[in-house]
């Protein structure tokens, strides 16, 4: 079932998440001697089950066109765009994990870095699964924390803690500017939805509507990275574990790329 698909496709990263955290971290606790690390095998677990309800989604993508799910007035997209964005995110996260697994071998908070990481790929899959501008939001901001942590989880390090700092501030204040974005555009339209928006823009065309795109641009090329709001990339991509460095890199600010492109269309 293509709708049952899309809820797996989000829950299992997520809720695994919490697992990984709590099993990764019952073991080194209540065993003295645990040369089984099962946090990173679980990642792996999650993303390899996360697999098979993103194929029976895209499959049905291919077959039939893009597909909305309702989750009360919540829509959740599958197009061309969030399939490639979740293709690109499981397979380069799956890959991550394998390559961390020597890079993380027993280091302090092993568990906690598998579980983010994993948080951080379900956050990602929701942003390109979104068709309304508050939820892309909301996804945008679970992204923003998990990265922050990860970007950050040296933190007895001052590098990696300024870094961190540097990252949480700036995707703070364009994510404030972001909301104020949709805050005009649901002020003229009387809804978030993408596609509602799009609609109501076709009829009408105020300055609010160019203030917003101009939000939009700001606060989501902070996370993308646009020259002059770029300067906390070079710190995070040094200080962060390697991981993390080429989640940043391949996948992270893409998809602030695209939550920029969905917004500003939405209203172009």
């Amino acid at each position: 079932n293509p709708s049952n698909a899309i809820t797996w496709l989000i829950a299992i990263p997520l809720c695994s998440s919490a697992l990984i955290y709590l099993i990764g971290r019952s073991c080194i606790r209540f065993s003295k001697n645990c040369a089984f690390r099962p946090a990173k095998w679980l990642a792996v677990i999650a993303l390899l089950a996360t697999a098979y309800p993103l194929f029976i989604a895209g499959s049905n993508f291919l077959a039939n066109g893009p597909f909305t799910v309702m989750y009360n007035n919540i829509a959740m997209e599958m197009d061309g765009i969030a399939l490639l964005l979740a293709g690109i995110v499981v397979g380069l996260g799956l890959l991550a994990i394998i390559f961390s697994a020597t890079y993380m071998h027993n280091d302090i908070g092993e568990e906690k870095f598998y579980a983010l990481l994993t948080a951080l790929i379900g956050s990602i899959i929701g942003l390109g699964l979104s068709a309304d501008l508050f939820n892309l939001w909301v996804w945008f901001e679970a992204m923003t924390i998990t990265g922050y942590t990860l970007v950050a989880f040296y933190n007895d390090q001052k590098g990696s803690l300024e870094a961190g700092v540097k990252y949480l501030v700036q995707s703070a204040a364009g994510s404030v500017l972001v909301l104020l974005g949709i805050v005009l555009v649901f002020m003229q339209t009387g809804s978030v939805n993408m596609a509602e928006v799009s609609s109501a823009v076709n009829y009408t065309t105020t300055m609010s509507y160019i203030i917003a795109g101009a939000l939009f641009i700001i606060g989501f090329g902070v996370k993308t990275a646009l020259v002059p709001l770029h300067t906390w990339l070079p710190d995070a991509h040094s200080q962060a574990p390697s991981g993390i460095s080429a989640m940043l890199s391949g996948v992270v600010i893409e998809a602030g790329l695209i939550a920029l492109i969905r917004s500003v269309g939405a209203i172009s």
